[in-house]
């Protein structure tokens, strides 16, 4: 049945009951009255406006982060409710790469963090939101040196430079060269490791340097060969002499007549309501490498260099609540987030048109042991209309880009699910209590709504 790993300290909210395996039913927090607002711009590092910029607000001690979220118009404004008192606020693009930094590992150098003092019943106008610098997108493609096959699972973590010491500027996951890894502009250190490898750790052959620094937008695709060993002997490392960097990217395939062997897609993305969607991530899977785009203002995308034959392309925008299909566990019954295309060589095939929606829902749960302290947990979903294993097809990183979160908030499809929490040393919880395989453990929820759970976890017995 279905796993979804995510690994993440929980938020610790407010006015949320505690439950237990005992009182099953679920609880949806309240959160104190809107009662103030913020009117403002958000400007690039340059000091330009930003158009379709994201922009969330948290006020310390009343509200857990983006329970308000908005969006700034052609000239980069944008007004939002607030709870009164010590507001931060936070903007974010995705697809320009202002990255939404919930991360200590995310936040670029330099980076102060912007607040507001508000009043009840006060509105605060002429507030300037700057954007960060750009971040970098980064590819781990990771393969065994003896037969150059794909290596999976591979753990990856990511430390920064500028905060050596301090293990919560680091992030772990799953490497998958399908899916760029977000980092920040600055210089991080790489460690690999795989069941029966040696560890892997970066290191410049040129500067001996063990920490990678990519430029602000820069795409980068870095292949590892991994040093297989009959026993996993955990202390032994390589570095230099088994990674590769592509920067550029070396061509996918021969320059000579490419227009032979490739053709491209072009479409209009658009939501339920037929209304185009700019900033959509739209892609096609190539056994090579990833083909990405992203829909402009009017909806619409091309994708190029797509190999010549069937091309399955899919579109979502995570931040709008469209998630991504091509996880089984979030597919729908609209035949159109998914489009299966006869690519021609040298052609541009139009009409590669995506409809999305239903939107998902969210899933927020605040996990505590049996002292209240916050529990770093996991997430199993499962469910019952889908056939295993298509119901365990959910990525288990939170930073992977289409990877179902959004600022640590789960997107859920609307449609019955069952939910499980697990973390090291505890007993699992399940959603429903005892009961949860029956009907009392189905969660079900409606476009656009979000579920707060309160989890007590029991230590092992």
């Amino acid at each position: 049945m279905l796993i979804v790993a995510l690994s993440f300290p929980s938020w610790k909210g407010s006015a949320q009951p505690q439950q237990t395996a005992a009182s099953p039913t679920a609880q949806i927090s309240l959160s104190p009255k809107l009662d103030a607002k913020v009117i403002g711009t958000v400007l690039d590092p340059n000091g330009v406006p930003l158009e379709g910029c994201m922009v969330y607000a948290f006020t310390d001690g009343s509200s857990p982060p983006r329970d308000v979220t908005v969006t700034t118009d052609f000239n980069g404004n944008f007004a939002i409710d607030v709870y009164s008192g010590h507001v931060l606020l936070f903007a974010y693009k995705e697809s320009d790469l202002y990255h939404n930094n919930i991360f200590g590992f995310d936040v670029p150098a330099g980076t102060d963090t912007q607040s507001v003092e508000v009043r009840s019943g006060e509105t605060v106008r002429g507030f300037v939101l700057h954007l960060p610098r750009q971040s970098a997108l980064l590819r781990l493609d990771v393969s065994n040196e003896d037969t150059k096959e794909p290596v999976n699972p591979v753990e990856y973590e990511l430390c920064r430079e500028d905060h050596a010491a301090d293990p919560t500027y680091c992030v772990k996951g799953n490497a998958d060269p399908g899916f760029p890894i977000v980092v920040p502009p600055d210089p991080i250190s790489i460690n690999l490791t795989a069941p029966n490898y040696m560890e892997w750790r970066y290191l410049d052959a040129k500067t001996g340097s063990s920490y990678l620094t990519l430029k602000p937008t820069e795409n980068r695709t870095l292949v590892v060969y991994l040093h297989p060993t009959i026993f996993n002997i955990g202390s032994s490392v390589n570095t230099a002499q088994s990674q590769q960097e592509s920067n550029p990217a070396p061509p996918p395939y021969p320059q000579s007549d490419l227009s032979a062997i490739v053709g491209s897609v072009q479409g209009v993305v658009l939501d339920e309501g037929g209304n185009p969607v700019s900033g959509a991530t739209v892609y096609a899977e190539d056994m090579r490498r990833p083909i990405f785009a992203s829909s402009d203002a009017t909806g619409t995308y091309t994708l190029p260099d797509v190999p010549v034959g069937v091309a399955y392309v899919f579109a979502f925008k995570e931040s709008d609540g469209y998630p991504n299909e091509f996880w089984a566990f979030y597919t729908t019954n609209n035949d159109h987030s998914m489009l299966k295309i006869e690519v021609k060589p040298g052609q541009v095939t139009t009409g590669a048109n995506f409809h999305l929606g239903p939107k998902a829902a969210y899933l927020k749960v605040d996990a505590t042991d049996e002292k209240g302290l916050p529990v770093e947990v996991s997430y199993k979903l499962e469910r019952d209309d889908q056939p295993m294993p298509l119901n365990t097809s959910v990525p288990t990183d939170p930073r992977i880009v289409g990877g179902g979160f959004i600022n640590g908030v789960m997107l859920v499809p609307p449609v019955l699910f069952r939910l499980t929490v697990l973390a090291d040393g505890y007993e699992p919880w399940h959603y429903g209590g005892a009961n949860w395989q029956g009907r009392v453990g189905l969660i079900t929820l409606k476009s656009g709504k979000t579920l707060k759970l309160s989890v007590r976890l029991r230590h092992f017995q």
